[in-house]
């Protein structure tokens, strides 16, 4: 079954299961959460010179939990919550 995905604006968000440990990225970087292989999470990413200014490919992981904490429509769009 392919990922689900959405884009916001330009970002492209993409619901994934993870393989291996991974450490949210929450951008208050207040969630000290571990994401444990078996778990759901949001997959963030940006091109290059969007809108942040980055000059390389932007990527960011965030738990289930953080999504649905501070972007509930997206998280009700990737997971059904």
């Amino acid at each position: 079954m392919p990922a689900k995905s959405i884009r916001n604006g330009i970002e492209l968000v993409v619901a994934r299961r993870s393989r291996k440990e991974r450490r949210c990225e929450t951008k208050t970087h207040v969630c000290v959460k571990t994401i444990y292989p078996g778990e759901r999470y949001a997959y963030s990413s940006l091109p290059p010179w969007s809108e942040i200014s980055n000059e390389r490919w932007w990527h960011h992981t965030t738990c289930v939990a953080c999504v649905n904490l501070y972007h509930p429509e997206i998280a009700k769009q990737l997971f059904g919550t």
